[in-house]
């Protein structure tokens, strides 16, 4: 059946929106008008498409995971703060002692680090595996497949590996001595080689934390669409480019990446506030939302 022309002054539909009646692509076409396939009316998919008319147990599961994002991102914005004064503190303890070396304490705090980064971590990374969690009542297909895989891959890559430094930087203080200022100690083939897995396994943290933030901040766009909130569909986008930026070019003045934190934590905060917002007007029986507002976005 060929498409009939939709003319009539609406907003055209700029999300990859299905029928629900048919699985065609809505995209472009009019938020008044109806399928060109199967004639049913397209604010009955655009509705369908908004959380507020999915599953509350939905709902609910994609709220806890970001509030456990939400949460962890602001206890990594403490450590961070504390991080920052500990190694203002060793700097100057090492200026005025140059030949100190503590082995026994720095083992200790820099494992105790890793726990906590680990743990941070976890609360994190499982919020991220809730909240990207597939909707059940999709009436086609999943439409958001590959972000929400690119995200989950990498939660599943940072824990592996954050694991294996954990185990490692004992093994790793232990098996050798660590050259400090005013010293010329001899590392053990130990020490080169945990340290070398060590580093290589960091990098792919890093390449695994690129992954899950961008795939991250494409998901989030997406789900703004089903809020609807055309500020965060905007903000996520900013937040691509403005968090990289603060997060490396911004280390330069010590702060820039509890400044990155905040901002990734402001605008997930804005999402679960949203999540929040739709299962109160489930519980209330209200259908917030109009067709009007998805095709906009």
């Amino acid at each position: 059946m060929e498409p009939q022309d939709q003319t009539t002054g609406a907003e055209p539909i700029k999300a990859n929106v299905q029928c629900v009646g048919c699985g065609y692509n809505l995209l472009g076409l009019s938020a008044d008008g109806v399928c060109p396939e199967c004639g049913t009316p397209l604010e009955e998919s655009l509705r369908g498409y908004l959380l507020v008319h999915r599953s509350g147990g939905h709902v609910a599961r994609l709220k806890r995971g970001v509030s456990f994002i939400v949460a962890g991102l602001l206890f990594w914005v403490a450590v961070q703060i504390i991080g920052i004064v500990v190694a203002l503190i060793t700097v100057i303890v090492v200026v005025r002692s140059p030949n100190t070396q503590p082995p026994a304490l720095l083992e200790s705090l820099v494992t105790t680090g890793s726990v906590i980064d680990l743990a941070v971590s976890a609360v994190i990374l499982f919020g991220w595996w809730l909240f990207t969690a597939r909707d059940p009542a999709d009436p086609v297909r999943d439409r958001d497949a590959n972000v929400r895989r690119g995200v989950r891959s990498a939660v599943i890559a940072q824990i592996a590996l954050q694991l294996i430094s954990l185990v490692l930087v004992p093994i790793t203080m232990s098996g050798g001595t660590i050259p400090m200022p005013g010293s010329n100690p001899q590392a053990s083939p130990l020490f080169v080689i945990t340290s070398t897995i060590n580093f290589l396994a960091g990098l792919g943290v890093m390449a695994a934390v690129v992954v899950q933030f961008v795939a991250g901040m494409l998901y989030v766009r997406r789900l703004a669409l089903r809020l609807p909130d055309a500020r965060v569909h905007r903000l996520a986008r900013n937040r691509m480019i403005s968090c990289p930026i603060w997060m490396t070019i911004g280390s330069f003045i010590f702060i820039g990446p509890v400044i990155a934190l905040l901002l990734y934590w402001n605008l997930l905060n804005m999402v679960r506030k949203n999540l929040n917002r739709i299962l109160k007007e489930q519980a209330a029986g209200q259908m917030g939302g109009t067709a009007g507002e998805i095709a906009a976005l």
